[in-house]
């Protein structure tokens, strides 16, 4: 039987509260827009089907972005407008739809790079001299090596590879990351090399780019 295959790219931002609310909660909360929208989304095949919708690099709980995307495939056709309207209306507020457009149905939904700015805590001159220096030094070392702790196991990794760039700027810790097969590293990791505590920051994703 022939089915109509229809993918689409969806930005959006994800800001304010929502920030606490987990990947899963996210995915939940697009699927039950979706149905009140009355969008038909195309489901995968075998004995437990699921909506067919890919979140590029899924963000950790406590992170804002101003650049999440979606990958959704509908089993029905629809402008782009159309489908950006009606779920737009059915999403909370701090989830802003940015961008709907047609994708291709081979479209990448592989991250390449992605980048984060963190809101420094307020502190004297001094303060600030010490966190620069520290990104200097970690910008001129070969390996950051930490532990990361995960389901109760330590792993330790090696963070310098991954950064291409690090910067402090006037709105806060830029870090620019590379997204490779074996992995990357995370907001808090880098922050937590530097010295800074995370949960004493606002972290934001903005940027996120994909393979072509």
């Amino acid at each position: 039987m022939f089915v109509l295959k229809q993918r689409f790219r969806i930005k959006f931002s994800k800001h304010g509260d929502l920030r606490f609310i987990s990947h899963h909660d996210v995915m939940r909360l697009f699927q039950r827009a979706l149905r009140r929208a009355v969008i038909e989304v195309r489901m995968s095949r075998g004995f437990n089907p699921h909506p067919r919708m890919v979140f590029v690099l899924p963000l950790g709980v406590g992170i804002e972005s101003d650049c999440e995307i979606l990958f959704l495939d509908t089993s029905r056709w629809y402008r782009a407008t159309e489908l950006c309207e009606r779920l737009e209306a059915e999403l909370p507020h701090g989830i802003e739809l940015l961008e709907v457009t047609l994708a291709s149905p081979r479209s990448s939904a592989v991250p390449r790079d992605v980048a984060y700015v963190a809101t420094l805590p307020e502190s004297n001159g001094k303060d600030m001299e010490g966190i620069t220096e520290k990104v200097e030094s970690f910008l001129q070392s070969r390996s950051v090596e930490i532990d990361r702790v995960r389901r109760d196991k330590v792993s330790r990794i090696d963070l310098r590879p991954y950064v291409s760039a690090l910067e402090v700027t006037p709105e806060g810790l830029e870090m620019h990351i590379r997204v490779t097969p074996k992995g990357a590293a995370r907001p808090d990791d880098i922050l937590r090399a530097l010295g800074v505590d995370a949960l004493a920051v606002r972290i934001r994703r903005t940027e996120l780019n994909l393979n072509p």
